[in-house]
């Protein structure tokens, strides 16, 4: 008997009668393997790679255009709150502009020891709206939403995120300090009701309607009281350095709204 460690392979020469086992698994996989259509199976393959590609791009289309239809939307939402703040403003600025220059003619009568130009009208208008100063508020719900949103940041327009930012930040730093500006103005009014006498006569105030509709004010003073009063006199000349301000940065949002609008515009018209 030969020795395992020196056997040879065995062959069917050996033994002619025995059959050979191959089992069913090698047999399949080999003929598979030998009768794929290697160039169907490519063609299908391709197929599928571009259905999926082709519903990933779609996918990501409408996910964009969705964005830009809300986008659209938030930015006719802003239009809208930007140009209410301007036809307010475009208003008020008149309004503001008379009370300015009739504060002015009260600090400079004091000043001259007379009624100039005795335009007693003017200076009873100064008496009477020296701490008119309307707040300046500009809605920002839109805006708001759409910074926490992240939908400003997405924005392409670079000019238009600058401009709008720099809009409501001037706007938070005016509300921030309007207080401090209505605070020596009221102070000076609490002084003054002790001095004049205030009334109504009949008819409306017409000529800033938009802006303010009342019965006529008018007042009752004694001019030399008042200019000999320190706190009146002194209230006047820096309630006229407050109102110039109120002009100014009134006029200063203004101007920064109306700009917006135009880049507002002109963003909603590529849309």
């Amino acid at each position: 008997m030969q020795s395992c460690l020196g056997a040879r392979p065995w062959s069917e020469a050996d033994n002619p009668g025995a059959v050979a086992v191959v089992f069913p698994d090698e047999v399949s996989t080999v003929t598979r393997l030998a009768n794929l259509d290697w160039r169907s199976l490519t063609a299908e393959l391709v197929v599928v790679f571009i259905g999926l590609f082709a519903a990933l791009q779609l996918d990501d289309w409408r996910q964009d255009r969705d964005l830009r239809e809300a986008e659209t939307r938030y930015l006719e939402r802003l239009r809208e709150d930007l140009q209410s703040f301007l036809r307010y403003s475009d208003d008020l600025l008149p309004f503001l502009e008379r009370n300015f220059d009739a504060v002015r003619h009260v600090s400079d009568s004091f000043i001259a020891g007379r009624i100039l130009d005795d335009d007693v009208r003017k200076f009873e208008i100064g008496l009477i709206y020296v701490d008119h100063l309307p707040a300046l508020f500009i809605q920002r719900s839109a805006y708001d939403e759409m910074v926490a949103s992240g939908m400003f940041a997405r924005l392409r327009s670079e000019r238009l995120k600058r401009d709008i930012a720099e809009l409501y930040a001037t706007q938070a730093v005016v509300d921030q300090n309007f207080s401090w500006w209505r605070g020596s103005v009221e102070r000076l009014n609490d002084v003054l009701m002790n001095r004049v006498h205030f009334y109504s006569e009949g008819g409306r105030d017409t000529s800033h309607a938009a802006v303010i509709n009342e019965p006529v004010r008018r007042v009752e003073f004694d001019f030399r009281q008042l200019r000999e009063d320190t706190a009146i006199r002194n209230g006047f000349y820096w309630a006229y350095d407050t109102q110039s301000d109120w002009v100014e940065w009134t006029r200063k949002l203004a101007d920064m709204t109306r700009e917006a609008i135009g880049i507002l515009d002109a963003e909603l018209a590529e849309r």
